[in-house]
Formats: C-alpha cells, structure tokens, sequence
C-alpha cells in the first residue's frame, strides 16, 4: 500500500473527504459507489465498485454471508434470521416474511 500523506478529519457524522486527486485517479465521480474493507492489519481499504456489483441479489447474498460471518465469529450474537430471509427473498423476488411474532 502506497501512502499518500493526506490525513482528513471525520465530521460529527462521520463523513471524510477524499481529496479530488484521488478521486480522478480512482475514477470516483458523484454517484460513484465504494466498497469498504478491513485488511488482517486494521487498515481500511477503500475500492470503486462496478455497477454489475450492485446487483439486489448479489447485495443480499452479501448481507446474509456478513450476517453468517458475526455468528461464526460470536457464537452468542443475536441475529434476526427472519431479517437476513426476508433481504434475499426481496432481492429474488419473493414475497418476505413477517417478523417474528
């Protein structure tokens, strides 16, 4: 990883400013879509996303393999699986069902 020397401040609700020379040289315009990742050191790793990735169904299947990581990575963690069913049956089409009740 190259550093930059850039350090920007986080606002109260915790936006930052990537700085427009990164911006032209990653590509991101407004509208632009990011994807965030951690790295095995803590590092944040900031990448632009194609729109074929933004795929609903892609998306869901994304949020149910996150909700299944957490419960892997703490066993005890309260996951509402009627939440993380209802995302990818709305992402394919399906009729989601009521919460629990």
């Amino acid at each position: 990883m190259r550093a930059t020397g850039i350090v920007r401040r986080i606002d109260e609700l915790g936006r930052l400013v990537l700085p427009a020379q990164l911006r032209r040289n990653l590509g991101i315009t407004p509208g632009s879509y990011v994807a965030f990742a951690v790295d095995e050191g803590g590092s944040i790793i900031l990448q632009p996303v194609q729109d074929a990735t933004l795929d609903p169904k892609i998306r869901a299947i994304e949020y149910a393999l996150n909700a299944i990581d957490e419960v892997l990575a703490e066993p005890n963690l309260d996951v509402d699986w009627h939440d993380v069913r209802n995302v990818l049956a709305e992402a394919i089409g399906e009729v989601p069902l009521r919460g629990r009740g």
